[in-house]
């Protein structure tokens, strides 16, 4: 144990060792005692609103505040603590009430109103002492005190038996405990089920939020849908193919009838036939030959027509031109190169009736082509407007 030796140069005519070093026992506590200040702790007895910042603070937070005596009530001081807002920079004041064993707030703050009268709520309120020595000496003032609580009785008779019949309700405690364990054994069972499903979706879907509970608009909503059933692909092709044939042959039935050589298809038909007629042609056409046909009308009287025929050299130009390909050799031939080549020779047929023909035939042919490529401008011309 180690002792400590005082100072011998103290000195007992200033006092106590505190006063001698000049601090108070209570230090920081003390520093306002002068002005009868004194720092204590003090806990809130009710929930309050702060009136600077107006933030609730509950009942039993503790404060540093200042404890000052501002007067009596008969013997019994009356204190008043003044402390800070700890979530503002407010001052709040709460004085003590001995009259009706309560706390006042002064400034600085407001109550939380929780009070209520003991006699709206039909409860039993005891009596002061006034009332209790009155009861005593007074006889007269005791029977009208009495008449008044049969009065209470009896008009609280209605809502007593009301009461009662409730309370007989609940009597039977084994039947209501084991109703409300069942109950709640299949609400914890449904809820078990509903967190299972929910994992499983979870899982399945990859999910990692939680899923909320399903609405009953959902659950309508989602009843009203409906889903095709899939089809195996071997099926599904099948179909497909059997309504693409039936399409083709809906059309070719309508092209049949509808459609039409288009105007190439027809220009061709048409080189083809003035080809074929020239080939079919049996004997030589000459230059500037002038074939005189005579015909005889119904009249009896005789016309004479002179018809044209095309030399070699403009037939070979013209078939250039319409595109129709001769024999080779056909160019470069002389006349009878070329009537060899495209008419076959035959001496029992008679000359001027072969040449009229022929150039009859050839005539036709070009008259038919020109006729139809005008037809065909035409057409195009109003197409376009």
């Amino acid at each position: 144990m180690v002792t400590r030796r005082r100072k011998t140069n103290i000195t007992t005519h200033k006092g106590s060792i505190n006063k001698y070093v000049g601090s108070h026992p209570l230090r920081e506590r003390a520093r306002k005692l002068s002005q009868g200040i004194l720092v204590i702790r003090f806990e809130l007895p009710y929930n309050i609103w702060c009136g600077g910042c107006n933030s609730h603070i509950g009942m039993g937070v503790r404060y540093n505040a200042e404890k000052k005596k501002t007067g009596n009530y008969y013997s019994t001081p009356i204190y008043t603590f003044r402390m800070k807002c700890h979530l503002c920079d407010n001052y709040f004041e709460i004085q003590t009430d001995p009259k009706n064993h309560d706390y006042v707030i002064l400034s600085g703050a407001r109550r939380k109103e929780q009070r209520w009268d003991p006699k709206e709520n039909e409860q039993i309120v005891p009596e002061d002492k006034d009332t209790q020595k009155k009861l005593v000496k007074d006889a007269m003032y005791k029977l009208e005190h009495g008449s008044d609580d049969k009065q209470k009785l009896v008009t609280g008779l209605p809502s007593l038996a009301e009461l009662e019949e409730k309370q007989e309700v609940y009597r039977d405690d084994f039947i209501l405990n084991s109703l409300a364990r069942s109950k709640f054994r299949e609400h914890k069972k449904s809820e078990q089920a509903s967190l299972e499903a929910d994992q499983e979706i979870q899982k399945r879907s990859s999910l990692s939020i939680p899923l909320v509970k399903e609405h009953e608009d959902d659950v309508r909503l989602a009843g009203l849908l409906h889903y095709e059933t899939t089809k195996d692909s071997s099926i599904s092709q099948k179909e497909k193919r059997n309504q693409i044939s039936a399409a083709l042959s809906s059309c070719d039935k309508l092209s049949s009838h509808l459609l039409t050589p288009s105007r190439d298809k027809k220009l061709d038909m048409a080189k083809r036939c003035i080809a074929e007629s020239l080939l079919k042609s049996k004997k030589s056409v000459f230059d500037d030959l002038h074939l005189l046909s005579s015909t005889k009308s119904p009249s009896s009287t005789t016309t004479t027509t002179t018809t044209t025929i095309h030399t070699p050299s403009s037939i070979t130009a013209k078939c250039q031109i319409l595109g129709v390909k001769l024999p080779k050799g056909t160019e470069k031939s002389g006349k009878d190169k070329f009537m060899s080549s495209i008419i076959p020779a035959s001496s029992d047929s008679d000359p001027k009736s072969d040449l009229s023909s022929s150039s009859n035939t050839v005539s036709s042919g070009l008259d038919y082509l020109q006729a139809y490529s005008d037809s065909s401008d035409e057409d195009s011309d109003d197409d376009s407007k």
